[in-house]
């Protein structure tokens, strides 16, 4: 049973480890079963949740909500960029009020995405993060 159409793309994301970082559980747990069939996923409800667990083991790509409890996600994603262990790690950043997609860009998002979107959009986006063709 497929969750969303194979595409050549989605065979990118084949053992990636994903990190989703939203504070909605809901939100959280939809979209980590949709990309399960894809790459491994984890979560993260918090930016420092997030910032632990990226520290214990650094994700593949990080898919970071900018609207967090505790922090703005730009302010993960300046954390994140400051290490060197994570500096590199793509993120795709998600929001669903409007951003200033330069912005994102500028602040170290490697991308961004607004909520809601379909599951195949983001399947394309994330596997763009990952080296190599498309």
């Amino acid at each position: 049973m497929s969750h969303a159409k194979e595409e050549p793309y989605t065979q990118k994301l084949q053992g990636k480890r994903i990190l989703i970082v939203e504070d909605y559980a809901v939100i959280g747990d939809i979209i980590s079963d949709a990309l399960r069939f894809f790459a491994q996923t984890s979560q993260a409800h918090s930016g420092r949740d997030a910032l632990e667990q990226i520290e214990q083991q650094a994700p593949d790509i990080i898919l970071l909500d900018l609207s967090l409890p505790d922090m703005n996600g730009l302010e993960v994603v300046k954390l994140v960029r400051r290490n060197e262990k994570t500096s590199r790690v793509p993120i795709l950043a998600m929001s669903g009020t409007l951003m200033n997609y330069k912005t994102c860009l500028e602040m170290g998002c490697n991308d961004f995405i607004n909520k809601p979107f379909n599951l195949s959009t983001l399947l394309f986006q994330l596997a763009a993060l990952i080296p190599g063709p498309i």
